[in-house]
């Protein structure tokens, strides 16, 4: 397989039983193949073909795999993909191996990775905004960190500049600067995430208006009233006082 050439994923919190589920946020249908290592082989398989608003679950169960990859086509939106080659069918398919495909009377697509970490259930919402889908992680508020997602719904304000502020509202955070709302973002608590070394667990916060991937906050200090976090890719701790 090749290295993928880019990756336009956004992180989004929704809930959501043990399974890898596509959820169609489109007005039209469109066709889903996956890919997967399944013991020493790689395995494709499709179409599953979700009209507006429906979604289906090409991985029933807890998740058996980190990586997944996926292909997402439609007469009407144009999905990017990755470097990342599957065979693939015009019809519906199961096929071992991906390599040979046009000697085996398959074609050859591209896919995207996405990396689901140690969640047991993931969705992805298509939508129709010209970039990627958007992968949605279940909460791990749901998978033992129940008492640090209840502790940080409300309303923070910097301990530095009372005019910074935020609110938490179930897994909607929205930015507040001197009173006025800001950006609004998805959020769910992590173990860890890329470029944490192992520290966690994390907040993986994803904004409306930000097009690539889920920003990452270490969680260094939670209590009832007082939050410290450090954004992977910063250089000063964060601290928030519970209004």
């Amino acid at each position: 397989m090749l290295k993928p050439l880019a990756a336009a994923l956004t992180l989004l919190a929704t809930h959501a039983l043990a399974d890898l589920s596509f959820c169609n946020e489109t007005s039209a249908t469109v066709s889903i193949a996956i890919g997967y290592k399944d013991g020493d082989s790689w395995t494709s398989e499709g179409w599953w073909n979700p009209g507006p608003g429906d979604c289906v679950t090409p991985a029933p169960g807890s998740l058996q795999n980190r990586y997944y990859y996926y292909r997402i086509q439609s007469d009407v939106d144009d999905f990017p993909s990755e470097n990342y080659t599957f065979c693939t069918a015009s019809k519906a398919f199961t096929i071992v191996g991906d390599e040979n495909c046009e000697t085996r009377g398959y074609q050859t697509d591209t896919f995207t990775e996405l990396d689901t970490g140690e969640a047991r259930a993931w969705t992805v919402s298509i939508t129709a905004s010209g970039s990627a889908p958007r992968p949605d992680p279940t909460p791990s508020g749901t998978d033992g960190h129940d008492a640090v997602y209840s502790a940080l719904q409300g309303e923070w304000e910097d301990a530095t500049d009372d005019a910074i502020g935020m609110r938490i509202d179930g897994d909607r955070l929205i930015d507040y600067f001197a009173g006025i709302a800001g950006g609004g973002a998805n959020w769910v608590v992590a173990e860890t995430c890329a470029g944490a070394n192992g520290a966690g667990p994390v907040l993986l916060v994803s904004y409306d208006d930000f097009a690539g991937e889920a920003l990452c906050w270490v969680l260094l200090d939670l209590t009832s009233t007082r939050l410290t976090f450090r954004a992977i890719g910063g250089t000063a701790d964060v601290t928030m006082i519970k209004r």
